[in-house]
């Protein structure tokens, strides 16, 4: 059995998406300085690093986090490759040739991008025909490696929109560059943060 650790580590530098908080870890305590224990408490943007997007997150009284079914997280799931390059979106004919799963990830250029310490505008995003074909087609979870779904200048973020307004739940920021396209069996669980839109997750890929 093969284990694919697909989540980026999460430290003050991590990038993320412009005006959104990076993360901080204050030490509240600390065996250095002479405490009985060493104790922090954590500040960050909730879609920091790889993350779980709810209905919730774009669709007025849609599902929140906590109400999600765990089994849409874990299960099988196959990996697509795209080759187009900095800035093209994914197309629907990337799902010819029946690939068909529960869950999709799609492995793209951004796997590059991910090394940057900087945010990059240029990374792959979806079609809105490929949003709509994997609604169509039943899909429960849709990854990407990168930070969002929509392309950066996407004023109605439509793609979160078709997939999240059909209950299909997002997965972004993920790292597939040490990963073959496959099928695998994904587990992707949140915190269970009642009421949120959303939660950083530790995502790995089972062989």
């Amino acid at each position: 059995m093969n284990i694919y650790d697909i989540s980026l580590p999460l430290h003050a530098a991590s990038p993320c998406w412009p005006g959104k908080s990076p993360l901080t870890l204050t030490a509240t305590r600390s065996l250095s300085r002479g405490d009985r224990c060493t104790s922090h408490t954590i500040g960050m943007d909730i879609h920091l690093g790889t993350h779980i997007d709810a209905p919730a997150h774009f669709i007025v009284d849609g599902i929140t986090l906590d109400n999600l079914p765990l089994a849409t997280m874990v299960g099988p799931c196959r990996v697509i490759e795209f080759l187009g390059g900095a800035g093209s979106e994914i197309p629907a004919q990337v799902m010819a040739g029946g690939h068909r799963s529960d869950r999709i990830l799609f492995k793209t250029f951004n796997s590059q991008l991910l090394s940057q310490s900087k945010f990059d505008p240029r990374f792959v995003a979806m079609s809105e025909s490929l949003a709509h074909l994997l609604v169509q087609d039943g899909v429960r979870l849709v990854g990407i490696d990168y930070f969002s779904v929509d392309r950066f200048n996407s004023p109605e973020r439509t793609v979160h929109h078709i997939l999240l307004g059909s209950g299909v739940v997002i997965l972004e920021g993920i790292n597939l560059a040490a990963v073959d396209p496959g099928d695998y069996q994904l587990i992707a669980l949140p915190l269970n943060i009642v009421g949120a839109e959303g939660s950083p997750v530790r995502a790995v890929l089972v062989k």
